[in-house]
């Protein structure tokens, strides 16, 4: 997969899509912040994947396309606040880290990469871009990830991550536990989604709208 990622980079021009933004002065400049969560769902694994990228070479090979790569490490996220069922209160707060994590290597006129973890990170990483940019989101999924906290079965949260950040669906207000810090922060025009294969009745109608 690295092999193909480092095919893809070399033969793809995709300085332009940063040359308008005022908080990147080199282009070149990336930032890696590892975000090794998994509580927006039930299964354990997904918070391995920062150090495992890093440990098969992901920062070299992009060093080796001429980046200037700084690796920011890895956000500690507590265990102590999954004291709510599903570590709902446990997403709040790991988001809310990362969202200013985010914002500070922007502010380093860095471009960010964030190494996941699950899908509710997603939150974190796109506010915190749009608290320093103006943003639009290519959400590549087999999923919308568009739940509420009404219409979720599981009650991950995981499956409501672009619920959270819609502007429009701001009156579908998913009513968690520490998530008062987060404003949806992206235009349904500005949202675009590759790969969906599955949408229930109700998700279909939010996706079209």
């Amino acid at each position: 997969m690295l092999r193909s990622l480092h095919t893809f980079l070399k033969s793809t021009n995709y300085s332009f899509i940063f040359n308008e933004q005022k908080y990147y002065i080199h282009s070149n400049c990336i930032g890696i912040l590892g975000a090794p969560f998994s509580k927006g769902q039930n299964k354990d694994g997904v918070d391995k994947a920062p150090d495992a990228l890093r440990h098969f070479g992901l920062i070299n090979q992009l060093q080796e396309l001429g980046l200037d790569v700084k690796d920011y490490g890895n956000l500690r996220f507590e265990d102590s606040l999954n004291s709510s069922k599903n570590g709902n209160l446990s997403v709040g707060t790991a988001c809310h880290k990362l969202s200013e994590a985010v914002k500070k290597v922007l502010l380093d006129s860095r471009k960010c990469i964030t190494l996941g973890g699950d899908h509710s990170l997603g939150i974190g990483t796109v506010h915190g871009h749009a608290q320093v940019h103006d943003v639009c989101v290519l959400w590549v999924d087999a999923h919308p990830d568009i739940n509420t906290s009404h219409t979720s079965l599981s009650g991950h949260v995981h499956g409501m991550s672009c619920s959270f950040l819609i502007k429009e669906l701001k009156k579908y207000k998913n009513y968690l536990p520490d998530f008062e810090w987060l404003s949806p922060c992206v235009k349904k025009s500005n949202m675009a989604y590759i790969g969906l294969r599955i949408l229930i009745l109700l998700k279909s109608k939010i996706t079209e709208n």
